[in-house]
């Protein structure tokens, strides 16, 4: 099975091959620390196409400025052809043809001189006048296409593993020879507009324009940049058109219908936040942070790539690296960083109390999720700004009418006699060990702080050891299962009755949790960006402050809307859930079109009061999540450490490598060593 230690592995020592592994990406986001960056200051959606005579919606086929305005083309579909209109923002409709083949439904392009062109793969197909004039192939795919100002037409084309090239028709056969010598990136993600005889590209790094041929000496890359995105600004794989403006803001058409305005600021203070993965709720809480804000600006620093999670250790070292030398972000998330009790140790962290105190946040205002996770000896170094609690269903049977404990768990796996099963599908034996250990201060009494000793040969740790080896999935998905995640508690928008407590004690599930110390409890999860802290290097510590504390005020916790966790302010919590209960699972959609239904079944399929009875949390439900919520423990820090080692000496065992005997040895004698070295 994958050896996931090694992919979430931790801070890997600080060699120059670290400061160098993707400096080129690096060192490009870097370049817009300091001065312009480019900000999002409005978002609207546009209207839903419909033709007032028939009063039906249409179907668009692209979004684009024409002629400064943006339109819609759409299609209405009539038998075994089309009628293809032009949609103003006004809601008037223009018909452009009335009887069109439906060769006709791929992406259009109105050029301003009367030439319309469609885009069907690899094709372009020119029509004058309303008559198809000519076809050019390309050879490639075409993604994206414009008009210079002396009527040539550039566009932008795409193949797999050759990335992605501007080409040009020749006029007289029609096929299409490169255009410039400007490189493109490799991803498909990019659209073109024209502006003076130059052709203008939006991709993940900016607006650019760029010549078929350079008579200026300095332009770097065959470009010059209008507006550099950096990381305040993500296009995204969306976007269908874009505009210059005269005062040198930037519009964007979204695919989704949002027509978005950026501006180029100098903002006084640039604050650099880094994560691995952004989720919509954080994206849209830094776009009104930045657009309301006169003095801060939020830069999210995202991961190159956020589904290669082969890359997250590296990507956690390089913000280790960037931590140590004060040349890295200023806000650190959570998914972005590894050992956060070394990060504690050696002050690699700021302590958010000072500023808690100076501006009257009031942890009673909060679950204790908000500020419990990654605390120690009175300092508070992260903020909690959702909380995502984890936990287990276990088969009632697997207990045999036994209090559900750590050991009582252990001894009742050994003895099952069932059918063959798994703990829980994709654990391996590592994942097992890890769940055992991890809710104790003392691992179960086999390290004694005080004296500074351990004993991991007194038996339990053996058993837990073949337990854990006999319980891992080996990834065939044949086998049932003995524990269940909480599914109904992962999603704020996503309850379903089917998941209730209810419903699984009758299917003979305990709500187990997680183990701790004095009982049974939910655990509080640090991954998918929820967790906020400052780096003691940061340059602009009090822009850091301000965000985060804008991320915890009620404002942005009442409108908390990402599909994994809940607000961590009480007062915002209880406003979320009733509106949740009296709207049900049905929002309104920000794109415009209308409403959006969640949950496993289909509105139309069950009928809108079966739809709303399965999917709308009860007060009863609301309760029980606020107790586990309430309740909900983050793992301790201090044995961070001893699980690391314990979790490295044991994956010999797992593989078949290392016998027990061997592996609690060199357990035991590493856990001493680390006791020994780091006092009592």
């Amino acid at each position: 099975m994958t050896n996931h230690k090694k992919i979430y592995g931790g801070i890997l020592v600080c060699f120059c091959v670290i400061l160098l592994a993707g400096c080129g990406k690096e060192a490009q986001r870097a370049r817009w620390r300091e001065g312009y960056v480019a900000i999002q200051m409005e978002e609207q959606a546009l209207s839903i196409p419909q033709k007032e005579e028939t009063g039906k919606n249409c179907l668009v086929l692209s979004r684009q400025f024409f002629h400064g305005e943006a339109v819609q083309i759409c299609a209405l579909e009539k038998g075994g052809s089309l009628e293809i209109g032009l949609y103003r923002e006004d809601g008037g409709w223009e018909t452009l043809l009335a009887d069109a083949s439906l060769e006709y439904k791929n992406r259009w392009y109105l050029g301003e001189r009367g030439v319309w062109y469609i885009l069907a793969g690899e094709t372009v197909i020119c029509l004058e006048e309303g008559k198809e004039t000519r076809r050019w192939e390309a050879g490639a795919k075409v993604m994206s296409i414009c008009e210079l100002s002396e009527g040539q037409v550039v566009a932008l084309l795409y193949e797999k593993d050759k990335g992605a090239w501007l080409a040009s028709p020749d006029s007289a056969t029609g096929k299409m020879a490169r255009w410039g010598k400007t490189e493109l990136s490799d991803t498909p993600n990019q659209v073109l507009g024209s502006e003076e005889g130059c052709v203008l590209v939006m991709d993940e790094s900016g607006v650019w324009k760029a010549a078929e041929t350079w008579g200026t000496a300095g332009q770097e890359g065959n470009r010059e940049y209008l507006m550099p995105f950096g990381t305040a600004y993500k296009p995204g794989y969306g976007v269908e058109d874009f505009q210059a403006q005269e005062d040198g803001k930037i519009e964007v058409l979204q695919k989704s219908g949002v027509l978005q305005k950026l501006e180029l600021r100098n903002p006084e203070q640039v604050v650099v936040a880094r994560m691995w993965s952004v989720n919509s709720w954080i994206r849209e809480c830094t776009v009104r942070f930045n657009r309301e804000n006169g003095t801060y600006y939020v830069i999210l620093e995202e991961s190159e790539d956020p589904k290669d999670w082969y890359a997250l250790g590296e990507y956690k070292s390089r913000t280790a690296v960037g931590m140590a030398t004060g040349t890295g972000a200023d806000i650190i998330f959570s998914d972005a960083v590894a050992n956060v009790d070394e990060l504690m140790e050696t002050g690699a962290l700021e302590d958010l109390k000072p500023y808690m105190e100076r501006d009257g946040i009031q942890e009673e205002e909060y679950f204790p999720a908000a500020f419990g996770s990654w605390r120690r000896e009175g300092r508070i170094y992260g903020a909690n700004v959702a909380e995502d609690i984890a936990g287990l269903w276990i088969r009632e049977e697997v207990f045999g009418g036994k209090e559900p404990g750590i050991e009582t768990l252990v001894d009742a796996m050994l003895a099952y006699e069932g059918e063959k099963a798994v703990f829980r599908q994709y654990w391996d034996g590592q994942y097992i060990l890890e769940y055992f250990l991890s809710g104790s201060k003392d691992l179960w009494g086999m390290v004694d702080w005080e004296e500074g000793s351990c004993d991991f040969e007194g038996g339990l740790f053996a058993r837990m050891l073949e337990a854990a080896k006999r319980y891992a999935d080996d990834e065939t998905g044949t086998y049932p299962v003995l524990a269940e995640d909480l599914l109904y508690l992962s999603d704020i928008y996503n309850y379903s009755a089917k998941m209730s407590s209810d419903r699984m004690a009758a299917e003979g599930k305990l709500p187990v949790g997680y183990f701790f110390d004095d009982g049974c409890h939910m655990l509080v999860a640090e991954g998918n960006s929820r967790i906020m802290c400052i780096s003691a290097t940061a340059a602009n510590k009090e822009g850091a402050w301000a965000f985060i504390r804008y991320m915890l005020s009620e404002e942005a916790q009442l409108d908390y809307k990402n599909n994994i966790g809940y607000p961590v302010h009480r007062g915002a919590f209880d406003q979320v859930m009733a509106r949740i209960m009296e709207q049900g699972p049905i929002v309104e959609n920000p794109n415009g079109k209308g409403i959006t239904y969640y949950g496993d079944g289909t509105y139309r399929e069950m009928g809108r009061e079966a739809y709303i009875a399965l999917f709308t949390p009860t007060k009863e439900a609301v309760e029980e999540i606020r107790t586990m919520l309430e309740e909900a423990k983050p793992m301790p820090l201090r044995t961070a450490p001893l699980v690391r080692i314990i979790l490295e000496e044991t994956e010999a065992y797992f593989v078949g490598d290392k016998k027990e005997e061997e592996v609690i040895r060199a357990v035991e004698n590493r856990v001493r060593l680390y006791l020994d070295e780091h006092g009592n």
